[in-house]
């Protein structure tokens, strides 16, 4: 069995980083008072957390990996997982060129071009002026998909 690596990440082929986030990945935001954050993250079996290292070389280092233990909840218990997730405005900025140049085919497509519209609005300070356009962009990307849930802090 292979191992990744940092010239395995260097090697990862675009369209597969896409087709992961396809199935994995999520475009989300949170809300406390007047502040959104803005968040693209990966959640993966704890047992492919060499895989969420290789994605984060992959996008040159940006973001964080977090360990997520296993628990039980009302749903059943859940499995030991890894979290890659991207937060900072320029690192968004980042993964926003990436599925500019590698897109989306399917559900999520619609998801991130929704998400693209507030990295966009949130680089140019739109929001500070305009958080009722924000706010709809937000009921919209939350609409689409239960993985776009909005979180308050």
């Amino acid at each position: 069995m292979e191992t990744f690596s940092r010239e395995t990440a260097q090697q990862l082929n675009p369209w597969y980083v896409t087709g992961l986030v396809e199935g994995e990945g999520s475009f989300t935001f949170s809300r406390s008072g007047n502040h959104m954050g803005l968040y693209f993250a990966i959640r993966l079996n704890d047992q492919d957390k060499e895989l969420l290292a290789s994605i984060q070389r992959f996008f040159c280092g940006i973001g964080y990996l977090y360990p997520v233990k296993a628990h039980a909840s009302d749903k059943g218990k859940t499995k030991a997982a890894c979290y890659y997730r991207v937060t900072c405005i320029n690192d968004l900025l980042k993964i926003v060129e990436h599925f500019d140049n590698y897109p989306l085919e399917g559900l999520k497509k619609r998801s991130f071009q929704v998400w693209r519209k507030m990295v966009m609005m949130k680089r140019d300070n739109f929001h500070k002026n305009h958080s009722d356009k924000l706010e709809i962009l937000a009921g919209e990307l939350s609409s689409i998909s239960p993985r776009n849930q909005i979180w308050h802090s």
